[in-house]
């Protein structure tokens, strides 16, 4: 039976492994993979493409540890090339990837499982991610100093805008 595809609407990124294939349990098991938050309209979508495959249930579904259903979607497709294509909310390519708090649209392909002990299950694999809406993570520069907080051992010293000139005494003047 033909794989059955589907574009989702707008999901939220829960984790992701798209820059780097997870190679976690070695390279034979190494894959890209995002994991969303699994919407009802989401979940109804996935459902009924396992309904059409005869399927019985999703796998990669589960809750974590917030009480948040999620889903995951891993590929293979590009492990040669180390990192899984985004494309922005314009359809453009970019060498940005999905992270956390991220807001994307995939596109994933749902096949029946018809060996091993997730026989009748679905699998859906990650095929495209289009970038909707990128978490602005903050990089310290949204503070301003705090009078007398903690200062970092390894912080580099601020540079001034523009370097003082040496200040010289007659007396130091070497003519």
């Amino acid at each position: 039976m033909p794989n059955k595809y589907l574009t989702t609407g707008n999901v939220e990124v829960v984790w992701a492994s798209l820059e780097k294939p997870d190679d976690k349990y070695g390279e034979a098991t190494a894959h890209h993979q995002i994991t969303v938050k699994l919407t009802p309209e989401l979940e109804a979508q996935l459902n009924a493409i396992v309904k059409e495959l005869g399927g019985k249930k999703i796998n990669g579904v589960y809750e974590n540890k917030d009480g948040v259903k999620c889903v995951k979607f891993k590929s293979r497709q590009y492990l040669e090339t180390g990192v899984f294509p985004c494309v922005d909310s314009l359809g453009k390519p970019t060498t940005v990837s999905a992270f956390k708090s991220d807001v994307v649209r995939l596109k994933v392909a749902g096949a029946l499982v018809t060996k091993g002990m997730v026989k009748g299950s679905v699998s859906f694999y990650l095929n495209a991610v289009q970038i909707v809406t990128k978490n602005t993570v903050s990089n310290g520069k949204d503070f301003a100093p705090v009078e007398g907080g903690f200062v970092s051992t390894d912080a580099p010293a601020p540079v001034a805008s523009k370097p003082a000139a040496p200040q010289i005494t007659d007396d130091e003047m070497p003519f």
